[in-house]
């Protein structure tokens, strides 16, 4: 998931609702150390809680406890030396114009690249597969690269 060009960058990932966008934070969330690794960081906890937040807030659907939480995960995720960051929610879909200016706007100097799901079908089949490895007693695939 390098970029080709040398920049720094944000892969966004606006989960389409229904398309897999959980099992794919999922994946994302329990392979982060060997996505850093490779130079990805994926912010926040396991369980994803961070991004959901994050995303509320910028959409403006957050309580006031949870004010600032987008501003905190911009703020780390441009100043991580990986160099690509991947940042995922579900939420981010019903971004308005102005909204998706913004989210955009958050991360200075980096690139932003808007990742969505047109093809639910690609993600379903992964979805089979990670059923089919559970019947057999194995673990999700780790990821090798993005």
């Amino acid at each position: 998931m390098a970029p080709v060009s040398g920049e720094r960058r944000v892969v966004l990932h606006v989960g389409l609702h229904k398309t897999g966008t959980t099992y794919l934070q999922q994946t994302w969330a329990a392979n982060a150390k060997a996505l850093r690794r490779r130079g990805v960081l994926y912010p926040g906890r396991r369980d994803g809680v961070d991004q959901r937040l994050a995303a509320l807030d910028i959409l403006g659907q957050a309580s006031t406890r949870e004010a600032g939480r987008w501003a905190a995960l911009a703020s780390y995720v441009t100043a991580a030396p990986e160099q690509t960051a991947l940042v995922s929610a579900e939420g981010l879909s019903v971004a308005t114009a102005a909204q998706a200016r913004s989210i955009v706007g958050s991360f200075p100097g980096r690139e932003v690249e808007v990742l969505a799901a047109r093809e639910p079908r690609l993600i379903v089949r992964a979805l089979e597969r990670h059923v089919a490895l559970r019947r057999h007693g194995l673990r999700r695939p780790r990821l090798a690269a993005l």
